[in-house]
């Protein structure tokens, strides 16, 4: 069995995915990305949630991007969601024309 059918068995069977292994989803290309999302930001980090393709279902996993070039990016042991894109409608705050 090869590395990205096991990687992707895993995630289809709900398992806890390394932090090794969740590098190399992010930086191997070998399993699709669908969207990258900024979901918060620290001094040190932005953290990016990640949408990916594994047999026409999307899960997502996060992993931490370093703001410097003296950083590095981190990840971590994590349980990917399965998630579906939905359409939502965010009511703000305007100026009346």
């Amino acid at each position: 069995m090869s590395e990205i059918t096991r990687l992707k068995n895993k995630i289809l069977n709900g398992e806890k995915l390394s932090a090794f292994e969740v590098k190399h989803i992010i930086y191997s290309g070998n399993i699709p990305t669908v969207d990258e999302e900024m979901w918060e930001e620290s001094r040190w980090f932005i953290t990016y949630n990640l949408i990916i393709d594994v047999d026409g279902r999307f899960f997502r996993i996060s992993y931490l991007k370093a703001k410097s070039e003296m950083g590095e990016d981190e990840t971590y042991d994590q349980y990917p969601i399965e998630v579906e894109q939905r359409e939502v409608v965010i009511k703000k705050w305007i100026e009346k024309e």
